[in-house]
């Protein structure tokens, strides 16, 4: 349980600023933690209300979204447009990772968290792009796109 949270904070710090930064728009560095945050705590949550009463996941990705609309929405002070195309990019940004990786590996994610430090290296791997778009916009400050 706390691997998942390590790794969905971890995950939501790079999407939020990514998504966000994409678009030309560097948000507060609290308000991002605070986001990143209540969002990882929004994937434990909803994954374990999904595992309590046996809901097949795919939906939750949709329950996740509409989460962080509203915290980007509320916590970031954005707008729909700018939030949605925030998100948008950076959940393209890591499940293209995830699904290019394990596609590959014919791994199945949810076994990962057993091997601790495998986990944290599949997670380097999968989310390179994301990584990568990272630096270019939140440290570099090149926006891809400016809206």
């Amino acid at each position: 349980m706390y691997e998942l949270l390590l790794i969905s904070t971890i995950e939501s710090f790079l999407m939020i600023p990514t998504g966000l930064a994409f678009i030309g728009i560097y948000a507060n560095k609290k308000r991002i933690i605070i986001s990143a945050l209540i969002n990882s705590l929004s994937i434990l949550l909803v994954r374990y209300i999904y595992t309590k009463y046996s809901i097949p996941l795919g939906s939750h990705t949709l329950v996740l979204t509409l989460i962080l609309e509203l915290e980007m929405r509320f916590i970031l002070k954005q707008n729909f447009l700018n939030s949605s195309i925030a998100i948008l990019v950076g959940l393209f940004s890591m499940l293209w990772g995830e699904n290019i990786l394990f596609s590959l590996l014919t791994i199945n994610s949810n076994n990962l968290h057993l091997v601790l430090p495998l986990h944290f290296i599949f997670f380097i791997v999968s989310h390179l792009l994301l990584i990568i778009l990272f630096v270019v916009t939140c440290v570099l400050k090149r926006p891809i796109i400016k809206i």
